[in-house]
């Protein structure tokens, strides 16, 4: 249907009256100050609310890595009841493999806050599409743990809901048996052109990059960029779509000779500013670094600070990088824990930090953007002794409710207050689901989880984005007088 009254005038008149409505579900103009104006707003139905979790899938299958049979866990769960907040009745969560010859599509979401867990093989991705009161907080996490003779590592991603036109990713290096793929997954019903640069310390290597790649609708694609050259050993990788936008993650594989050493699956980084922030970066033995890319016209003079959850600072570097490049700044004598990274420059810049558990595993986390309404997090079933750890940033005071929903199916509800300057770290329950609502301020938003094992623990870091509490529906229809 039509609208006409504006998005903020209804929000308003609708908080007046005690109705929520979806933010950008009107345009126009409505006059709110007689009471004929005031528009009477029927529920949505199923049908008109969506929301979609986009997860990548395997990325080896079909392809010439050794151990190309793989699998991997997908946990879904929508919001809680108590965090829906409209009248529409009814709706459900479906999966599809993209495509569908991939494979089955996963069970089904059929109750609030309870957490659905599938495991994928074959070549594919997955598309879950909530409706109803069933797409309000609607939150999705991709992970694996492997041990092989060929494979080893953690990975953990929390799947977007929103795909892009561009994205920054960062991973690989130049050390041999090491080997990025990055996972293009098109849920739009059309192709569409994703083309890719790898940027090194000298800037694009046109050798490495690849100029086009369609993927079909409802389908995905897997580059394999392989392992990168000397020139390419902070390399960032940059990706650019046409025809419509695409969910973006890069797979990041080690190996030493025949001894594997780690296994990382990463999304995007934040857009270029001149401060981001990296939220749960996880120091496990090794010094952390940070690989920084810069794709303006002018070199960056840039200042990288690692902040405990005491607000100390546990280290501080600045560094340049040259225009058009990445490079990497490494933090030395940062003491094992968990940290908020912030990363400032004098030109636009975006980020991720490395880390690694000695031999055995390692890390991404990107840096990400500033959440000031709503996000959420499914927590991997990892085995008894494994940690997860919700960090939370903020560069001004917030204030979040946070809601935790338990194996049982137990939600319970607190407020945490994120001081300025200063991350809060929240253990979360493994095989739970978490829903943040930020009440006041903003803040970014990280999990870094930990497993033990007798040959060194295994670790991976996600970053969180915007996860909508009131997705939008289908707009009503109001007559001025």
């Amino acid at each position: 249907m039509k609208v006409t009254g504006v998005a903020r005038a209804i929000a308003a008149v609708a908080a007046a009256i005690g109705l929520v409505v979806a933010a950008g579900a009107a345009n126009g103009t409505v006059r709110a100050t007689r009471p004929a104006d005031v528009p009477t707003i029927p529920a949505l139905s199923a049908a008109q609310i969506q929301s979609q979790v986009i997860c990548p899938g395997p990325d080896r299958p079909g392809s010439a890595a050794p151990d190309a049979k793989q699998q991997v866990g997908v946990a879904v769960a929508a919001a809680p009841a108590q965090l829906v907040q409209t009248a529409t009745t009814g709706g459900s969560v479906t999966g599809q493999r993209l495509p569908g010859s991939a494979g089955s599509a996963p069970s089904p979401v059929t109750a609030a806050g309870a957490v659905v867990s599938t495991t994928l093989t074959g070549a594919g991705a997955m598309l879950e599409t909530g409706s109803g009161a069933l797409a309000a907080g609607l939150t999705g996490t991709q992970s694996s743990l492997e041990k092989s003779a060929t494979v080893r590592g953690l990975t953990t991603l929390a799947c977007p809901s929103t795909p892009t036109t561009e994205a920054w990713l960062f991973a690989g290096g130049s050390d041999p048996g090491r080997v990025v793929r990055v996972v293009l997954t098109n849920p739009n019903n059309t192709a569409v052109v994703a083309r890719l640069q790898v940027v090194g310390r000298s800037g694009l290597d046109a050798t490495a990059s690849v100029p086009a790649v369609t993927v079909p609708a409802k389908s995905r694609s897997v580059v394999t960029l392989g392992a990168f050259p000397a020139a390419l050993a902070t390399a960032a990788i940059r990706v650019t779509t046409a025809g419509g936008p695409l969910a973006v993650a890069a797979s990041d594989s080690w190996s030493k000779g025949e001894t594997p050493v780690g296994l990382e699956l990463s999304g995007p980084a934040a857009a270029p500013a001149t401060a981001i922030v990296i939220p749960a970066v996880g120091v496990v033995g090794s010094a952390p670094v940070v690989r920084v890319a810069v794709p303006g016209t002018r070199p960056a003079i840039v200042r990288v600070q690692a902040i405990d959850a005491n607000g100390a600072v546990a280290a501080d570097q600045v560094a340049t990088v040259a225009a058009q490049s990445s490079d990497e700044i490494t933090l030395k004598d940062v003491p094992d824990g968990v940290y908020e990274f912030r990363v400032s420059a004098d030109q636009p810049l975006t980020a991720a930090a490395f880390t690694a558990s000695k031999t055995s595993d390692f890390a991404w986390a990107p840096a990400t953007a500033a959440i000031n309404d709503s996000s959420a997090f499914v927590v991997p079933a990892l085995p008894s002794g494994s940690q997860a750890t919700l960090l939370l940033g903020a560069g001004r005071a917030a204030s979040v409710e946070l809601t935790s929903v338990d194996t049982s199916g137990a939600a319970t509800t607190r407020t945490v207050t994120v001081a300025a300057d200063r991350p809060t770290v929240v253990p979360l329950t493994l095989g739970g689901g978490v829903w943040l609502k930020v009440t006041s301020g903003a803040v970014n938003a990280g999990v870094f989880l930990r497993s033990p094992d007798a040959s060194g623990d295994v670790i991976a870091a996600t970053g969180l984005g915007r996860v909508l509490l009131q997705p939008n529906g289908v707009d009503v229809t109001e007559t001025p007088r």
